[in-house]
Order: structure tokens, then C-alpha cells, then sequence
């Protein structure tokens, strides 16, 4: 039994624009933790590493 073209057409565009919205969460939700938890990380990070590495330099 097949499908019908508008059927067919309904099914793939929703699961087209599931997809996509899925993509758009999924790349939002990555780019706010990464900009957020990666970066508060590095700056701490990079703090510790600067000011342990500033009073070797100096002495």
C-alpha cells in the first residue's frame, strides 16, 4: 500500500523540521555552555596559571 504524496510530503517535513529545530536546541544549547561554563573555567584557569607564573618571573 503506498502512501499517498501529500502524506508523504507532511511526514518528511515534519521530520525535516524536527531535525532542524533538534539541531538549532542541540547548537544553542552547546554555544551557551561552552561560552559560559568553558570560558569561566579557562579564565580560572589562566588566573591560576598568571599568578603562579607572574612571581617565579619576577624573582
Amino acid at each position: 500500500m503506498r502512501q499517498s504524496p501529500a502524506i508523504q510530503w507532511a511526514s518528511h517535513t515534519l521530520i525535516t523540521f524536527s531535525g532542524t529545530l533538534l539541531t538549532i536546541l542541540a547548537m544553542g544549547f552547546v554555544n551557551f555552555n561552552w561560552k559560559s561554563y568553558v570560558h569561566n573555567k579557562l579564565a580560572i584557569k589562566l588566573m591560576i596559571r598568571v599568578d603562579a607564573a607572574v612571581p617565579s618571573a619576577k624573582s
